[in-house]
């Protein structure tokens, strides 16, 4: 059905540019690449005891089996190492070893995950978990040791598939399991690598407080680095993983030098796959710095972290043979570079990227990359006369990528991804002026948003189907258009006022975020209740104008703990007359509140060309 959508494209303009997804400058997850077994030459992280199992000459060379598929799985090669973990549990299975067949299916699970393979991965896990979980007799506190480690790490591994399907608060439960059980063996480093893993699936809930707090108990956990030790030892790479996951975080918060300080340690004590991935994060908080500065106008400040972003983005891409991670990159650094309208420079990017996006393996991750792209590409549409020649074509296209990012969410039962895709798809409707198609798909992506109470994506489509009804209510299509979308943006400013705390980093030196990405809504409803002398209407476009100006209060003072006492000034004394003036993106509007024996209210308007608000 979307794709047969698609074909109706046609050549339009105003296009509403989504909020500025962050979504893959966000941090990656802490990479499980622990193959857990029970064998010592092989424990890639985590050493474990004694091999649990003997070769015998009648029996499969479990050992060799064991060996290949560690050896597969690190060099990449995923395909060969499911068929070598598959081997070795039915190998164990026949021998009876229940542990080592647990051990060798959770092996097969994360295999399948770098395939993409999610319900063969699920059933992996899932059969790996139910036998571990059964009461077992292990004779001596090294063996038992070794068993309870190995359920550690399958519970780690299942939180890893059940992260990228989108399920973040099973993945903390799982990780919650892990970490639990290392605790009990007193594995200081399980414990804080598992920690790690829950401060991933907190950001993902948006939990970036409670996220920063597990991240600085596991900094202050872990031993010193020596410089005698090696860069392989346990200590020094759960060190650098959990120093990139709170330079992560900081980053969320709004702490950006710390970030980047903190990164940089990262960075230094980081190897291979690692130290690449932690440019990309460099290069993230790098952006925001060139944004904060860029925003208050600091421009010597802003064009040296500018430079450096592309510079970390550029490396990173250069540097990886990890194709999501050169996507990233490279999607990261187009972002940066419409940001700063380096048009040309964009569109040199976007062959390369179109044309990886289809190898990446099904996931989360390559949802959200195929919506990332899409906004990208459109916002080149709007603004680059260049591409305009090829406006359809890139329609199209584009088209196309987000009705796939909609299958594939729905392949993996992902309701948070399907709803970002089905809101996006429904944007780029809108920017074609097919307001109709563009009003269904955006309802869609609400029921998806409502029926898993996700009220930060819910307020956005809230808030198109307002400008979407608005648009259709403009072009003589009826008082009801118009009284739907009064409907619903007081919706989205509704739920904005109930989740704004979490869509909003904390730390002042970001709060221009909510002046572009959230400010707008509030404006835009103000608007629309300007469309009559409505009584009611002014009202609530006073009430609306006062609870921004709340929302800004709160943004600037929040380092303070600063919490209005609002009240309304008529109530204050009721012989003044009132004088509201609302600055909207064409005009400035006054509201009149005369004390008569009943009070009313009045509106007058004064257009201008342009408004900067500063």
């Amino acid at each position: 059905m979307l794709k047969q959508r698609v074909r109706f494209l046609r050549k339009k303009h105003p296009f509403f540019q989504l909020d500025k997804w962050r979504l893959l400058i966000l941090s990656s997850l802490f990479l499980l690449s622990l193959l857990v077994t029970v064998l010592p030459s092989m424990s890639l992280g985590v050493p474990v005891t004694p091999a649990l199992y003997a070769v015998t000459p009648e029996r499969p060379n479990l050992e060799q089996l064991v060996q290949d598929g560690t050896i597969f799985y690190e060099t990449g090669q995923y395909t060969a190492a499911v068929n070598a973990w598959q081997q070795a549990a039915e190998a164990f299975q026949t021998n009876q070893d229940l542990v080592n067949q647990g051990m060798a299916l959770s092996n097969l699970s994360l295999s399948y995950q770098q395939l993409g393979e999610w319900d063969k991965a699920s059933q992996a896990i899932t059969e790996s978990l139910n036998l571990l979980l059964k009461p077992l007799v292990v004779h001596t506190q090294q063996t038992q040791d070794a068993y309870h480690r190995i359920i550690a790490q399958s519970w780690e591994i299942q939180g890893r598939l059940q992260l990228a399907t989108g399920k973040a608060q099973a993945a903390l439960e799982s990780w919650q399991q892990a970490t639990a059980i290392y605790e009990k063996i007193g594995d200081q480093i399980g414990i804080s690598k598992s920690q790690i893993n829950q401060a991933q699936a907190m950001q993902a809930l948006g939990l970036y407080l409670r996220a920063q707090r597990t991240l600085n108990q596991v900094k202050k956990t872990l031993k010193p680095i020596k410089p005698t030790d090696s860069p392989t030892d346990p200590n020094v790479t759960t060190k650098a993983t959990g120093l990139r996951s709170l330079g992560n975080v900081l980053r969320q918060i709004g702490e950006l030098e710390e970030s980047l300080e903190v990164l940089q340690k990262s960075f230094e004590l980081a190897q291979g796959q690692a130290k690449t991935a932690t440019m990309l994060d460099l290069g993230n908080t790098e952006q925001g710095l060139w944004k904060k500065y860029h925003d208050i106008g600091e421009k010597e400040e802003a064009e040296k972290h500018l430079r450096e972003a592309l510079g970390f983005y550029q490396q990173a891409a250069t540097r990886t043979d990890s194709l999501t991670l050169k996507i990233k990159a490279h999607l990261n650094r187009l972002s940066l570079l419409l940001e700063n309208e380096q048009w040309a420079e964009a569109e040199t990017l976007l062959p390369a990227i179109w044309n990886s996006l289809d190898k990446l393996p099904l996931s989360r991750t390559a949802i959200f990359a195929r919506i990332n792209f899409a906004e990208s590409v459109i916002k080149i549409g709007k603004n680059h006369k260049a591409a305009e020649q090829q406006e359809g074509d890139w329609l199209t296209k584009t088209a196309q990528m987000l009705a796939t990012a909609v299958e594939q969410a729905e392949s993996l039962k992902d309701d948070r991804a399907k709803a970002f895709a089905l809101g996006s798809l429904g944007g780029l409707y809108e920017y074609t002026k097919q307001l109709s198609e563009a009003q269904k798909l955006t309802e869609q992506a609400l029921l998806v948003a409502e029926k898993i109470r996700a009220l930060d994506i819910s307020y956005r489509w809230q808030w198109q189907l307002g400008r979407l009804l608005k648009k259709q209510a403009q072009n003589n299509e009826g008082d009801e258009s118009m009284e739907k979308a009064i409907d619903y943006y007081n919706s989205a400013i509704a739920t904005l006022n109930l989740v704004r705390n979490n869509l909003i980093p904390v730390s002042p030196d970001v709060q221009f975020y909510f002046r572009k990405n959230v400010e707008p809504a509030y404006r835009e409803f103000v608007d629309l209740l300007f469309n009559d002398d409505n009584q009611e209407h002014l009202k609530k476009a006073r009430e609306v104008i006062e609870k921004l100006q709340q929302a800004e209060l709160i943004d600037f003072f929040r380092a303070k703990c600063f919490e209005p006492n609002p009240e309304h000034v008529d109530q204050v004394d009721s012989h003044a007359a009132i004088i509201y003036t609302i600055v909207l993106a064409d005009r400035l509007e006054i509201i009149l509140h005369l004390p008569q024996e009943k009070p009313s209210l009045s509106h007058y308007g004064n257009r201008i060309f342009f408004i900067q608000i500063v």
